[in-house]
């Protein structure tokens, strides 16, 4: 079990899926889960409280997941959090895009649960046992 409660920060415009994560993430109840549509506003928000990982779509409204990854990994504050790519740009050059990019891990929607749990819980450094 760990000691303090993480925090994930996805920023995803789309509802759904935005639920689909927050609802699959409730089973870990040393797990809160920040969210934003946009990414000026999730910047925002790691400026006051930097989560433990950050969930990004690529494709957002404004400023893309890009640009907020190149801001992220720009800033002494948030260089060292790692950022996963969540996004349904599947193409191979897309994620060696995403990867050259500077992601620290790249899943592509539909997201296949397993593997979100599996990379989730690795960057956190938690166990399934830290599932209710």
């Amino acid at each position: 079990m760990t000691s303090k409660n993480q925090t994930v920060l996805y920023v995803e415009d789309n509802p759904v899926n935005l639920d689909l994560v927050i609802r699959f993430l409730a089973d870990y109840p040393d797990i809160d889960v920040l969210s934003s549509s946009n990414a000026e506003d999730g910047l925002l928000m790691i400026k006051n409280q930097p989560p433990d990982l950050i969930l990004l779509d690529i494709n957002l409204p404004g400023m893309s997941g890009y640009e907020m990854l190149a801001d992220l990994k720009g800033n002494e504050q948030s260089n060292k959090i790692p950022v996963v790519a969540l996004t349904s740009n599947v193409m191979m050059q897309d994620i060696e895009n995403g990867f050259d990019s500077g992601f620290d891990d790249y899943l592509t929607k539909p997201l296949d649960l397993e593997i979100f749990r599996m990379t989730v819980l690795g960057f956190l450094g938690m166990k399934d046992s830290d599932a209710i």
